[in-house]
């Protein structure tokens, strides 16, 4: 695995891409070497899906030490843990994400964090028609190639704020919004989520593009 992209940043927040370039063959031999059973990625049938599972997997081994353990609660969400039980054994908030190119691991201080990342050369016409907020529909742009661009920062906003809420059952389109902007190669945007009772939660995140994917995340 290549390293794409490593990012430290001052408030304690650490990004991770890497690129996909291995055969599964080699995935598989890997991840062994790390003791995992690889019977468990076999239930993936979909094989581009599974090389990015195993991705994931062997770049978490790269970043961890072997007291470190990745766990997964039963919505999904990933969370660090420490066989040690001391202060200075304290684990950071984790969130991962891939595509058929990159695996992606962000992890921060505190609580909370959430990342996505998308290719903005894909399809975005189910995002379009069932994760718009209203008001998202006012700003985009008439032209495709930025309309696109715009499409998929709003959908990789969505994504990582639902992970860094972790709620259950998310109206995407109702729920949660970004206010109007204009895709540059990196910068900030502001989200909004609002939970089933009316409570609402305003959010900044960060973006950046990985030429033709973005990449966006929020930490709390």
């Amino acid at each position: 695995m290549a390293l794409y992209y490593r990012k430290r940043f001052e408030n304690g927040q650490e990004i991770v891409v890497w690129e996909i370039t291995e055969r599964e063959e080699e995935l598989i031999e890997i991840i062994s070497q790390e003791g995992h059973k690889t019977e468990a990625f076999n239930q993936t049938s979909n094989l581009r899906r599974r090389l990015e599972q195993m991705a994931v997997r062997a770049l978490l081994d790269r970043l961890f030490t072997p007291q470190t353990r990745v766990c997964y609660q039963e919505s999904g969400k990933p969370l660090l843990e420490n066989k040690g039980n001391s202060l200075e054994n304290k684990v950071p908030a984790l969130s991962i994400a891939h595509t058929r190119r990159f695996a992606v691991v962000l992890t921060a201080p505190g609580e909370k964090a959430g990342i996505d990342v998308e290719c903005f050369l894909r399809d975005f016409t189910p995002v379009e028609k069932k994760a718009l907020h209203f008001s998202e529909n006012m700003f985009l742009s008439d032209d495709p190639r930025e309309r696109k661009k715009q499409l998929a920062l709003i959908w990789c906003a969505k994504e990582a704020m639902f992970k860094y809420m972790s709620r259950d059952e998310v109206d995407f389109s109702k729920q949660m919004s970004v206010a109007p902007f204009v895709p540059k190669d990196k910068g900030t945007l502001q989200g909004s989520f609002q939970t089933r009772d009316g409570a609402t939660t305003s959010l900044s995140l960060s973006y950046r593009k990985l030429e033709d994917h973005f990449m966006v995340w929020v930490c709390g």
